[in-house]
């Protein structure tokens, strides 16, 4: 989508630098949502030596990332919030910018059937990677929110 066909008449203000901002500050949010977008459309996956080695690089073990299926990893990691988290049975976990999902499986994990995991994107063609991966996991304890 290009940035004529974005529609930001709801930004109206009467002071124009102040619409000028907006505009601007909207402008890059959908930007940063598009690219995202066509990264969940394409082809990057777990299976991907590229996109493991990505992931291991933020410290994710052999062992997790085996046990997520293709969609979560998309080699996107920007951190490996687990590894400091010291996440516990039983707690609640929220995981802001989730895309496919490959940390709000792995938390899954640590807090057990019951504890909670939300992850939540802006993205929508993230969270529908993310879920489609749910079932294969059979993480009933976890989901997916814009």
């Amino acid at each position: 989508m290009g940035d004529g066909d974005r529609d930001y008449s709801d930004l109206e203000d009467s002071n124009p630098k102040q619409r000028s901002s907006k505009v601007t500050e909207r402008m890059i949010i959908d930007d940063v949502r598009d690219q995202y977008a066509g990264v969940a459309r394409g082809g990057l996956s777990n299976e991907s030596t590229a996109v493991r080695s990505i992931a291991a690089a933020f410290g994710y073990s052999e062992e997790e990332l085996n046990q997520l299926p293709a969609e979560a990893n998309m080699g996107l990691s920007c951190g490996n919030p687990l590894a400091l988290a010291g996440i516990r049975d039983a707690e609640v976990v929220v995981d802001l910018g989730c895309g496919g999902g490959m940390d709000v499986f792995l938390a899954a994990n640590k807090v057990g059937p019951r504890g909670r995991v939300i992850g939540i994107d802006m993205t929508a063609e993230m969270l529908d990677r993310a879920r489609a991966a749910a079932p294969l996991l059979c993480a009933p304890n976890s989901s997916s929110r814009r």
